[in-house]
């Protein structure tokens, strides 16, 4: 982590719609795009209330893969790493 700045983090994007149809066709992964004013830049996971751990970590593996095919810059696994750390630190698997 470098700082706290979260546009260090943030790349800036106008395709999270195009995102969200990724998801959807080539990863079979449903995902929402942003409301208002966060539309076409942010996407969020679809669900019905609930949503586990195993099934957060396919979702950022799904994000990784689908930002990889519009061309952003990431090393794959690192979102699905930092989250897999998180949940084994806090204990979410037991």
């Amino acid at each position: 982590r470098q700082g706290d700045d979260p546009d260090h983090y943030q790349q800036k994007t106008e395709n999270g719609g195009e995102l969200v149809k990724i998801l959807k066709s080539k990863y079979s992964a449903v995902f929402a795009d942003g409301q208002d004013h966060l539309k076409g830049t942010i996407v969020r996971f679809s669900h019905l209330g609930f949503i586990d751990p195993f099934e957060i970590l396919v979702g950022i593996a799904a994000i990784e893969l689908a930002l990889g095919d519009v061309g952003v810059q990431l090393t794959m696994g690192t979102g699905v790493g930092a989250a897999l750390a998180t949940f084994h630190s806090q204990n979410m698997f037991a």
